[in-house]
């Protein structure tokens, strides 16, 4: 082993614990961290990008907001798209691409309910940094 390689270990070691300890407590609050996969949300969001959303108890959401949604024709994938319009209890999906991906105009309206959370912070593709 080299020199100064034990220390580098250590530190990453470290380093992932504190990043584990920080994960830990905010999924709690509400907060997720999910990628983006393809092309629907071009040129707002593209592949590989990084969205951090939360579900906030009481959020009432807006028409043109960005929020995160269960795939219904996926179970156990979601999506983030942006409420294109919205009834007492329900909203309307749309892809910001209308070229690519799934939306409403797919698979219907879906309850409020089922909102996961709204996109609080969308950063670009890795070799930049977060806005």
């Amino acid at each position: 082993m080299r020199p100064g390689c034990a220390k580098t270990r250590d530190e990453i070691i470290e380093l992932a614990g504190l990043l584990l300890g920080e994960l830990l407590r905010v999924v709690p609050l509400g907060w997720r961290l999910f990628r983006v996969r393809g092309a629907s949300m071009e040129p707002t969001l593209s592949e590989g990008d990084w969205i951090l959303a939360r579900s906030a108890p009481g959020y009432e959401p807006g028409v043109g907001d960005l929020v995160v949604a269960p795939d219904p024709s996926q179970p156990g994938r979601v999506l983030v798209k942006r409420i294109r319009s919205m009834g007492d209890s329900t909203v309307a999906l749309a892809s910001d691409n209308p070229f690519e991906g799934r939306d409403s105009r797919h698979f219907g309206s879906l309850p409020k309910s089922e909102l996961i959370g709204m996109v609080v912070r969308a950063g670009s593709r890795l070799e930049r940094r977060w806005p």
